[in-house]
């Protein structure tokens, strides 16, 4: 009798543990279940708060781009077909004779430090960096070998802006046309026109 109650004692310890070992073996499923929620609940939130800031970015890349539009204001010039002008000063596409060399300049200098600002606030780089120094722009070929030879005066080659619209997915047509190009990128980046 003594041994049939030590085997029954056995026995129930035996279903005990079987018992307690399922209940653990729940709890870890639970547990990790738990786990997982949490883990697709910070995910979830992630990429919410990711998003938001993303929409910020955004908002906020389209009111400087818009301050810009304000500050270099370009227009359609009323006095010559396929001419437009930046703060009121034409700047020809490629023939600057019959035009004033430091309103031409100037223009260029105005185009010079638009673009770069767009460039930044879009977070693009350019493909030959210029130095704004006003009139007097300079711009940079990385690629020439000579070093002498990197370095020459802005002409409006309009090779950054056209750059900048193809970062946007927008056509720069002709790419020569710079202050057209840039009113273009304007109108579809600040979202204000």
């Amino acid at each position: 009798m003594a041994m049939q109650s030590s085997h029954t004692y056995n026995f129930l310890q035996a279903i005990k543990l079987v018992e307690m070992h399922r209940k653990v073996v729940e709890l870890y499923k639970g547990t990790q279940h738990l786990a997982q929620q949490i883990n697709e609940h910070i995910q979830h939130n992630e990429r919410e708060l990711l998003y938001s800031m993303n929409e910020q970015v955004d908002q906020v890349q389209q009111e400087r781009i818009h301050d810009l539009a304000d500050l270099y204001p370009i227009a359609h010039a009323t006095t010559m077909d396929n001419a437009y002008t930046i703060r009121d000063l034409h700047l020809p596409n490629t023939d600057y004779r019959g035009f004033h060399s430091e309103d031409v300049a100037t223009a260029l200098g105005y185009t010079c430090h638009l673009v770069e600002m767009i460039s930044f606030y879009l977070r693009v780089p350019l493909i030959y960096p210029m130095i704004a120094m006003a009139s007097r722009a300079y711009i940079i070929n990385p690629l020439a070998p000579d070093v002498d030879q990197a370095i020459y005066p802005l002409y409006g080659k309009g090779q950054d802006a056209a750059r900048l619209m193809t970062s946007q997915h927008l056509n720069a047509k002709r790419p020569r046309d710079t202050l057209l190009n840039l009113l273009t990128l304007l109108w579809k980046t600040s979202g204000h026109y």
